[in-house]
């Protein structure tokens, strides 16, 4: 039975489409850093491509090979108040060398979903963790506890960045990754770190996404220990598409085996890592920022 905290996704796909239609798009020139190496690189402000957004206005990072042909894009999301321009750029590298377009998205990160909701709030919401996810990707007011705009939401940045690209870069066919204005998220991989981690499994929740992969994803709770409630929740993306990287090192290891689990990730498409930490020296950022583990990441990638 659908908890009270999700819309139907009709009706979610309905709001979407009145925010992206009635939004005002931006003017901004596109800031072109193309590589020596034939890499199409652009930095791009998120208030560039919708003149409404205020907030959290670190640009886009942006990179393909214009010689690739196929059809698939990645969409990255960082973690708590991660600069996109400082993002796992070798990571992004490997994903362009298997054919990918990379997006390093943009968002609103300042406000840790687990830190908000902490277990005095989910004391008294045991959904807490789910609205937060569902206002910040989507724009729905379900709660008053971050102050996210509607413009700020996840899908419509992503949307209005491939809309500007589909104008300002034509040899990008950025086209195929928009249906009217929602993403084609069937020839989009999402992935993400730690809250973004959190933010691209929530997605494919939602919606049927080319393949998705968690780098040291959620640990949301529903109450004090309890995994939250949306974690079990059924799939729009097949099971098999779930792809999620932990380290054994991490102080959260076991909640995130458990939720992996619990979210049906295949035991072969579970990435257990053990190798010494390296710099930067996190057990969280092992996964897609130490360089040792390039050929997990090809596997992620095309497995």
């Amino acid at each position: 039975m659908m908890n009270q905290a999700v819309k139907p996704l009709h009706l979610v796909s309905m709001l979407l489409m009145v925010l992206l239609f009635s939004s005002c798009f931006g003017t901004g020139k596109l800031v072109d850093k193309s590589r020596m190496d034939g890499v199409v690189v652009y930095h791009i402000k998120p208030s560039d491509t919708d003149k409404t957004i205020k907030e959290a206005d670190e640009e886009h990072f942006v990179e393909y090979k214009p010689s690739n042909k196929e059809k698939k894009l990645l969409v990255y999301l960082g973690d708590t108040e991660e600069r996109p321009l400082k993002g796992p750029m070798e990571f992004f590298d490997v994903a362009v060398d298997e054919g990918y377009k990379v997006i390093n998205l943009s968002y609103r990160t300042r406000e840790s979903v687990v830190k908000v909701c902490r277990s005095v709030k989910l004391s008294d919401d045991s959904h807490c963790t789910e609205k937060l996810r569902t206002k910040r990707i989507y724009g729905i007011q379900t709660t008053d506890l971050i102050n996210d705009d509607p413009q700020d939401a996840i899908v419509n940045r992503l949307v209005k960045l491939l809309l500007y690209l589909k104008k300002n870069d034509a040899a990008g066919k950025w086209d195929a990754f928009l249906i009217g204005a929602l993403p084609n998220w069937e020839l989009i991989t999402i992935a993400g770190q730690s809250q973004g981690g959190g933010m691209a499994e929530f997605i494919a929740k939602r919606e049927k996404v080319g393949r998705v992969i968690s780098f040291s994803g959620a640990t949301d709770n529903s109450k004090t220990g309890k995994i939250a409630q949306w974690y079990y929740g059924a799939s729009a993306t097949p099971y098999d598409r779930y792809y999620a990287v932990y380290h054994t090192e991490e102080l959260k290891a076991d909640h995130l085996k458990s939720s992996y689990s619990v979210m049906e990730v295949p035991p072969d498409h579970t990435f257990v890592l053990d190798q010494k930490v390296r710099k930067p020296k996190v057990p969280e950022y092992q996964g897609v920022r130490n360089s040792a583990y390039k050929e997990t990441w090809k596997k992620l990638l095309k497995g």
